[in-house]
């Protein structure tokens, strides 16, 4: 194919070879653009980095897993800043971009380049989701085309010493009915399988049809499994911290790693799919027969149990009520999730709304945080007025809910650690 440089004035300044793709192993002419800030220069190009690692992270505003890395990115450019460049690349504009960060104080905006607009990076690296990393190494050739979460210090650690390190390759997503022989659906009346994660390529896709119920689970933990057997309609919300109970020898091939180094390793050996197909004239349960295939293989049975879990409860210490609305107009101004974090230390305000939008975000951060339950024991009913300095959050979030004890005592509220009994899924070994 013809290669073509071009060279487009006027809001936007970009010189490529724009005119292919490029895969692994590929040599890559660069390219140049002036939408960048947080340089120090007005422009930049992979001149500009002379014998480093090169790291184009895709990644997008809705994208909160991209901006949850920031902080990693900026760990990793600072401890290899003589051997690589990160560049953060979005379709995003770059004024748009500046707004979007400006008005979320809380995002830690990493010491990394920002090139905005683009149209023709992702257009030369093509992929359909982000965080989406592309290596292009030293002589400028794509060394590697991965998801985000491959890009880890100690992957990158691995890199210089042995640039032949395996990176996992990025692989578009493909929606598959299911991994049998698919010219002998019509023949199959009853099938059920448990398979090892296909990878990002192959994801199952299955539904329910005019003629049999199917079942599917995609790249699980055998714990989140077990979780969607158990407790299909959410009704004991086994997913929440603190709510599964393994009882086993070594935890590691039953949960998923939160360190995201064990990732590659755990994703390869301990991540399954599952399937249940049978036709609907059986009228069976399908999440008792995805029990009963669990339990076969795993060797494991798996019991619904009340266990007294240490959690933390939010209670009342008089029977003043403090919170009661005075009425007036609905107003919400508290915008606890991060993509809405406007001005951590603003007053947030909540007019006559009912007391659970109270508890759903103070649960929600709390269990994110400490990886223990949250229960509401106030038993209040009813709307409520309630006021917030936003710094509380920010303070939850670094593991200090000193603040937020601090703010509920105006209301006689305060959050206590003690053990709650909960029920909870128990997993334990066959003997």
């Amino acid at each position: 194919m013809k290669k073509i440089l071009a060279c487009f004035a006027g809001m936007t300044f970009f010189c490529t070879v724009y005119s292919q793709t490029y895969k692994q192993g590929a040599a890559y002419p660069g390219f140049s653009s002036n939408q960048v800030f947080n340089y120090t220069a007005d422009s930049i190009n992979l001149n500009n980095f002379p014998g480093k690692l090169i790291i184009l992270d895709f990644w997008s505003h809705n994208c909160l897993s991209c901006i949850k890395d920031f902080p990693k990115l900026d760990s990793i450019q600072k401890k290899f800043s003589d051997k690589i460049q990160i560049i953060l690349v979005s379709k995003e504009g770059k004024d748009t971009t500046k707004r979007f960060l400006a008005r979320r104080p809380k995002i830690k905006i990493p010491n990394i380049p920002f090139v905005t607009g683009d149209s023709i990076l992702s257009a030369q690296f093509l992929h359909n989701g982000v965080p989406f990393h592309v290596w292009i190494d030293s002589s400028r050739h794509v060394r590697s085309l991965t998801s985000g979460h491959n890009t880890t210090y100690k992957k990158v650690n691995e890199y210089f010493v042995n640039p032949g390190v395996n990176i996992p390759s990025y692989k578009p997503a493909r929606y598959i009915e299911t991994l049998f022989d698919s010219r002998w659906d019509d023949k199959i009346r009853y099938s059920s399988y448990i398979a090892l994660c296909t990878g990002d390529d192959a994801r199952l896709a299955g539904t329910d049809n005019e003629k049999s119920y199917r079942l599917t689970a995609l790249c699980a933990s055998v714990t989140e499994m077990y979780q969607s057997a158990y407790d299909p309609k959410f009704t004991y919300e086994f997913k929440r911290p603190g709510r599964t109970i393994v009882y086993v020898r070594d935890s590691f091939p039953y949960i998923r790693p939160i360190d995201e180094n064990l990732y590659e390793e755990w994703s390869e050996n301990y991540s399954y799919s599952y399937m249940v197909s049978f036709p609907k004239t059986l009228h069976q349960d399908k999440f008792a027969l995805m029990r009963q295939d669990l339990d076969r293989y795993f060797g494991l049975r798996a019991s619904i149990e009340t266990k007294m879990v240490e959690s933390y409860v939010l209670v009342r210490t008089s029977s003043i009520d403090k919170l009661k609305t005075k009425g007036g107009e609905k107003q919400f101004g508290f915008y606890w999730d991060a993509g809405q974090h406007i001005i951590p230390d603003s007053i947030r305000t909540m007019t006559n709304y009912d007391f659970s939008f109270l508890t759903r975000p103070i649960r929600f951060y709390i269990e994110r945080t400490f990886h223990i339950p949250f229960a509401d024991a106030t038993g209040y009913k009813g709307s409520i007025d309630f006021r917030l300095d936003g710094t509380v959050i920010e303070q939850v979030e670094n593991g200090n809910i000193s603040g937020l004890k601090k703010v509920l005592r105006n209301y006689d509220l305060d959050i206590v650690k003690k053990k709650m009994a909960l029920k909870v899924l128990v997993l334990r070994e066959n003997k």
